[in-house]
């Protein structure tokens, strides 16, 4: 691809960005901020207005990584308590100039052509705009990795301790953003090896990414005694079922489960996080129960079906469906 092919290319994909999302902004900025998101906003609040990482400003928030959040409080600080427009413009300048460093490195061990085309691609994507223009975490996250994935490509052109800890430092804050991410660094133990990067600069890497990460890991360990550093017994804890049901059964309720419904299950979660020791009995106890299937006559909440599972231990499922002639 000729230089000026490429530059041309450069600055038509960069116009096109902005004015796609000059063009989104308004009709998003009239979108309530629901979900996900309203929690990263509520936590960003009272986090740049009080310091406290909160979403209701009494209780302590273990439950979500911060960086979302804190990214926002940094934004709010500047500009003002819930200055949405300020967030999503700041989120499209953060991604674009991921971009060009990401690209442009990528064109130092790769070639003109491939670095224009992964740019123009990086830009383009639908569902980019998608979430510069929301509060969720995504597009930080996507951001930052790709800020880290930039010193990744130096720090294998140079072979410097800098690159390496730049590189894990933005590691740590994907991590902090988004949990699923902890185990990266030794996904990439083979890379590290196939490229024959030093492996005391690995050690550095992986140093910085764990700095990062043990400031949250510290202030869950003050606040609940242990680190929590990926949340995944937010839900599990209360309703002591596995983690990774338990997370998905917190996204379906979000989204399907009426609010006043859910601002109720809030309040139960919130009333069995007290220290009260007769609170922490009661939960004991409920994370013991287990109810038992009683007859059709007397089930307090079977009315139309079963809802004990078939293969529960010492429980039968019976056949409540009234006989075809009753229906007539």
């Amino acid at each position: 691809m000729r230089p000026r092919t490429g530059r041309f290319l450069i600055a038509g994909a960069t116009v096109a960005f902005g004015l796609v999302v000059a063009l989104l902004l308004p009709a998003r900025l009239h979108e309530a901020i629901t979900g996900d998101a309203a929690g990263y906003n509520n936590a960003a609040i009272h986090l740049a207005a009080e310091g406290f990482y909160s979403q209701d400003g009494k209780v302590p928030f273990v439950e979500r990584e911060p960086g979302q959040s804190v990214w926002l409080a940094g934004i709010y600080s500047v500009f003002g308590l819930e200055n949405h427009a300020a967030a999503f413009i700041a989120q499209a300048l953060l991604y674009l100039l991921a971009c060009t460093l990401f690209t442009r490195e990528l064109k130092r061990v790769t070639s003109t052509g491939t670095a224009t085309l992964c740019f123009v691609l990086l830009l383009s994507l639908p569902s980019v705009y998608h979430v510069i223009l929301s509060l969720n975490r995504e597009c930080l996250a996507l951001s930052l990795l790709l800020l880290c994935a930039t010193f990744f490509l130096r720090w294998q052109r140079s072979h410097r301790f800098l690159d390496a800890a730049m590189s894990g430092i933005f590691l740590g804050a994907v991590i902090v953003t988004y949990a699923v991410y902890l185990l990266f660094p030794f996904f990439l133990l083979p890379l590290i090896w196939h490229l024959r990067l030093p492996w005391r600069q690995y050690g550095a890497f992986v140093a910085c990414c764990a700095l990062v990460v043990s400031l949250w890991g510290i202030r869950n360990e003050r606040i609940r005694g242990r680190p929590c550093l990926t949340g995944c017994t937010r839900s599990a804890e209360f309703w002591y079922v596995r983690g990774e049901q338990a997370e998905i059964d917190a996204c379906l309720m979000e989204h399907f489960v009426s609010g006043a419904t859910v601002d109720r299950l809030v309040d139960l979660i919130r009333f069995f996080q007290q220290h009260d020791p007769l609170v922490q009995e009661a939960l004991r106890l409920f994370q013991q129960y287990k109810r038992t299937c009683e007859s059709a006559e007397r089930c307090p909440s079977c009315e139309f079906s079963c809802d004990v599972p078939s293969n529960t231990a010492g429980a039968t499922a019976p056949d409540l469906h009234p006989p075809a002639e009753g229906l007539a």
